[in-house]
Formats: structure tokens, sequence, C-alpha cells
């Protein structure tokens, strides 16, 4: 039976598991769920995952949600010799991985929650919190931080919280955001994660629909 993927592109979380099916070189299927079009809270996907929440996994009878979980349930069952770096099995190293996807929660709180607030805007007749920059600030330089001493989040090897990480802070562009040269270390990294041979599948102009709508309410409000 072939792996099934229930996503949304626009979902940076849902296009982490998707760069991660295309790292460990997966075949898959893939089940569009429009997060506009509230496609999320239909009885079908709802019996997938009851959060109603992308993206969402099927494999044979099992049924997982919460993107994280995903990941490493796909490197801990599909991984090859060639492939076991994206989530290492030795204790030590796997726990550091495990701390960077983690980390990388809070780095979403404070970019889509504590500032960018997407589903706000679009459903709730917000603005973004501009005011709030200094957690998305905190949040890259503790980014760059880490990479000073490191190729990658979690050493010298891509794992899969560099595919986390990447997306979480590439959903900054929603707002056209343009401060990432004052992270040195953090652009390099972005660099060398958008030249990955799957990346433009999974990533490039996956936002851009929802990206004009969201930039178009916040221009009409911010003239009320």
């Amino acid at each position: 039976m072939v792996l099934v993927l229930y996503n949304d592109p626009v979902s940076p979380s849902g296009r982490s598991v998707h760069m991660t099916l295309r790292a460990l070189g997966l075949d898959f299927e893939w089940k569009n769920v429009n997060l506009i079009s509230s496609e999320n809270r239909l009885p079908e996907f709802l019996k997938i995952n009851p959060r109603g929440k992308v993206p969402a996994l099927v494999d044979e009878d099992l049924k997982l949600a919460e993107s994280r979980a995903i990941a490493c349930y796909l490197c801990n069952k599909y991984a090859t010799e060639g492939t076991k770096s994206l989530y290492p099995s030795e204790p030590e190293k796997r726990a550091i991985v495990d701390q960077m996807l983690y980390s990388g929660e809070w780095m979403w709180e404070e970019i889509y929650i504590g500032y960018l607030r997407v589903r706000w805007v679009l459903y709730y007749g917000e603005l973004p919190w501009f005011h709030n920059t200094d957690g998305v600030r905190e949040a890259l330089k503790y980014l760059d931080d880490r990479l000073k001493e490191n190729a990658y989040m979690a050493g010298n090897h891509l794992t899969i919280a560099d595919l986390f990480a990447h997306t979480t802070i590439r959903f900054l562009d929603m707002l056209d955001f343009d401060e990432y040269s004052n992270y040195p270390h953090m652009k390099a990294w972005m660099d060398k994660i958008e030249a990955l041979d799957y990346y433009d599948e999974c990533n490039n102009g996956k936002i851009d629909k929802v990206k004009e709508k969201y930039q178009a309410l916040i221009k009409e409000r911010q003239k009320q």
C-alpha cells in the first residue's frame, strides 16, 4: 500500500513532511486538503485526524497526525543506510535532533502566533502584530548562534530539524521579511537547504495565493 499524505502546501509543517518524504526517497500519494475552503473540517478528513490539522499520514492501517511525529515515524521505519542521518538512531545524536525539533516549535510560536498571525488575519479581521518583532529576532539570533559552530542545527549533517526550522523561518516571507542578511550563519544555512534537489518541488510558489490574500486584507484594514 502506498503512503498517503494529506496536506495543504501552504502549511510550513506539511512542507517539512513533504521534504522528509523526498529526502528519504519515498513514493507517496498526495491528497490535497484546502485549508482556505475548510476542507480540513470535512467528516472524511476528521476520520484521519480528529483535530482537523494538516499534515496527516496514512500508512496501511496507521493514521498519524502531528508533523514532527510523522517525520520521526518515516525516518524510523523507512530510513536506509544513506538516509539514517536525517534522524540518527544513536541516543546522544537523536537527543540533539529532538532538542532542535522542540526549539523549532518555540520559533514557530514567535513567528506565526506572536508576529504573522496568519489565521487571525485571514479569518478574524485582525492585523499582524507588527510591534512584536523582538521575539522574531530572538528566534533568528538563537538559530544564527547555533549555526556558528555547526553546518546544520544538530551538527554537520542535515536532519529533519533543519527541514522544520527552515519552513518556519521562510514563512516570514508572508510579510516580505528582509532581515535575513543580519544573520549570516543562518542565511548560509538557508542557502544550503534551498539548494537541496527536492526543495523547489516542495516549497516554491506554495504560499503565493495565500500571501496575496493575506497582504490584501492587511492593506484594506490599514486604510480603515
